[in-house]
């Protein structure tokens, strides 16, 4: 359940970089690091999830939307699942 939760932000992060023509290297390597890392996880138990996600709290908090961002409920989704490592 948190692997496809975090997905689906991920995505939608992809997305909204995408669509700003956005080309930060540490966004793109964050993205592409936890995608690979979802991928393993997705039919894990969660307990299991949450310990393979634990080492890849960096890579969520890079692509956080801003405060003043217009994807606060994406923020407020990401900094819960972080809350939960």
């Amino acid at each position: 359940m948190i692997a496809r939760q975090l997905e689906t932000i991920v995505n939608q992060r992809e997305r909204a970089y995408t669509a700003a023509g956005m080309r930060d290297a540490v966004k793109l390597q964050a993205i592409s690091t936890l995608k690979r890392i979802l991928t393993f996880c997705k039919g894990k138990p969660e307990y299991q999830q949450l310990n393979m996600l634990r080492p890849y709290k960096g890579q969520m908090q890079a692509i956080m939307p801003g405060h003043r961002s217009r994807f606060q409920g994406i923020r407020n989704k990401l900094s819960t699942l972080i809350d939960i490592l």
